[in-house]
């Protein structure tokens, strides 16, 4: 459910939209704020029940920048043919 919530924040063409992690896995939530056909903000609060891994695929040649407060990282990188 969580996933599918999550992909949906990058379909949908609204100026602002937040999913909210179910209380099972934890607190907290994503709010994704489309400020223009070239910016979109994400915005994550979440804290999990236990640890977990986390994976997204990006399929666009689009810059990300990821803050993080708490704790850094772990990043690995691969190359995706173009579809």
């Amino acid at each position: 459910m969580c996933a599918r919530n999550l992909n949906a924040l990058y379909r949908n063409e609204s100026f602002q939209q937040t999913v909210v992690l179910p209380e099972q896995v934890g607190t907290g939530y994503w709010q994704r704020t489309s400020l223009n056909a070239m910016v979109d903000v994400m915005i994550c609060d979440i804290v999990f029940r236990e640890e977990l891994g986390m994976k997204s695929t990006e399929r666009d040649d689009w810059m990300k920048i990821c803050f993080g407060a708490r704790t850094t990282p772990i990043w690995t990188m691969a190359s995706h043919p173009v579809r």
